[in-house]
Parts: C-alpha cells; sequence; structure tokens
C-alpha cells in the first residue's frame, strides 16, 4: 500500500512537472518564438505532452503559431494527428477557424484528413458545419470521404443543405455524395433538410442529381410534404 501511495505521488509530481514544462512551450509557440522553442525542447520538453484539455504543443502552434513553427515542431518529433480529449486532430482547429494556409501545410506533412473524433466528426464535416468552401475543397480533393458520417448519421451534404451552401452542394455532389443519406435522428435526407431550412437555392441542385423528392423519414414525411407545410406556414393570415 505504502509502495503505491508512492508511485501515485511521484506520478502526480511527474504530471505537474510536464504541465509546467508545457506551459513555457505553448508560451514560446504562442509568441512564434523559434529559438525559445528550440531552448525549451533542448532542455528535455516532452514534444507531445497533453495539458488538461489533451492539447499536444501541436494544438496550440496550429491556433497561434505560423506553417515555421509547425514545421520545427514536426522536425523535432511532434505527432501531427495527436488527439486530444474529445478525438480531434490538430487538423480540427485548422479548419473550424478557417486557417487554409495552416490545414493545406498539415494535410502536406500527412495529416489524416479523415480522422474522426469521438463523435464521429470528421474534418469535412467541420469545414461543411463552417460553411468554408475553400477548405472543404482542399480536403475533398486530398481524399476526405464525402459520405463520411457521424454519430448522428449526418453526412457533409446534410450540414451544406441545411446551411444552404450551393457552392458545397455541388461540390460534394461532383465527388459522388449520396444524395439520398439519411440521418439517424428523423431518417431524413439532404433534401428534407434544405426545404425544411427554407434554402431554395440548393433544393433545385439536388432534385437535378437525384434527391428523393418522396423519399420518407421515420414519421412518413417526405420532402415534398415539408415544402407543402412550409408553404402553408408562410402563407399570409387574414
Amino acid at each position: 500500500m505504502k509502495n503505491f501511495q508512492i508511485m501515485m505521488v511521484l506520478l502526480v509530481l511527474s504530471a505537474i512537472a510536464r504541465a509546467d514544462d508545457n506551459a513555457s512551450l505553448v508560451k514560446a509557440i504562442k509568441a512564434r518564438n523559434t529559438s525559445q522553442i528550440s531552448i525549451v525542447l533542448a532542455q528535455g520538453e516532452v514534444i507531445n505532452a497533453q495539458d488538461y484539455l489533451g492539447w499536444t504543443p501541436m494544438y496550440y502552434a496550429v491556433i497561434d503559431g505560423g506553417t515555421d513553427v509547425i514545421m520545427l515542431l514536426l522536425e523535432k518529433g511532434a505527432d501531427i494527428n495527436a488527439r486530444n480529449k474529445d478525438g480531434s486532430t490538430p487538423l480540427y482547429p485548422a479548419v473550424s477557424l478557417g486557417k487554409q494556409n495552416i490545414a493545406e501545410f498539415l494535410i502536406e506533412k500527412g495529416a489524416d484528413v479523415n480522422a474522426t473524433n469521438n463523435d464521429k466528426w470528421t474534418p469535412l464535416l467541420w469545414a461543411e458545419y463552417s460553411s468554408n468552401e475553400n477548405i472543404a475543397m482542399l480536403l475533398v480533393l486530398n481524399g476526405a470521404d464525402v459520405n463520411a458520417k457521424n454519430n448522428d448519421g449526418l453526412t457533409p451534404l446534410h450540414l451544406a443543405a441545411k446551411l444552404g451552401s450551393k457552392g458545397l452542394v455541388e461540390l460534394l455532389m461532383a465527388h459522388n455524395a449520396n444524395v439520398n443519406a439519411m440521418d439517424k435522428e428523423k431518417g431524413q435526407t439532404p433534401l428534407h433538410f434544405a426545404v425544411k431550412e427554407g434554402k431554395q437555392d440548393v433544393v433545385e441542385p439536388l432534385l437535378a442529381r437525384g434527391a428523393d423528392i418522396n423519399a420518407k423519414d421515420l414519421e412518413s414525411l417526405t420532402p415534398l410534404i415539408l415544402a407543402l407545410y412550409q408553404k402553408i406556414l408562410r402563407s399570409p393570415t387574414y
């Protein structure tokens, strides 16, 4: 028992030490001071040490640093696909923050474009959710799965249709996105989503690509029925 307690104390002290070291490295990264980064690492800093969020120095480099900082960390052995506590990799913040040059650099250096987090979101799903057409195209052209589903059964096309992003919808369909994929919650297709949100600009492209206007969801509602509901709800009352 005594040995176990001693071991636990040593583990806690070690974790605190790593956290302090990580703070020094993160500070240098945020300052984009490559010389200081090298000095800190030379003092024994663990390049892939994680903080309480599971973030490694690479995460902070993506958010606050530049490609020179990222390159230095990679040269020192940083894991470009390290996952934080929610399962996200460094590519996720690059995508969600719209850092296209960083995202492109990470992909060139081996970032996994299809890495899923704990909720089965992919970088492409985040790009669609953020309505970032340029980054979405970057991901698709580098092998991102256009039919990947998260835990809710949502595909990138569901999100693009819901947001009414015609450019993203057309991009995904041009790369063989399934126009009749159904989500888990209601069994609805991208066309259901577009109609519900009144996104007429994407309804027409979806139909042109074969979206089923009579596809029934779990409540037996079709996009056509939803369209009629929308028309009734938006009609003036007297």
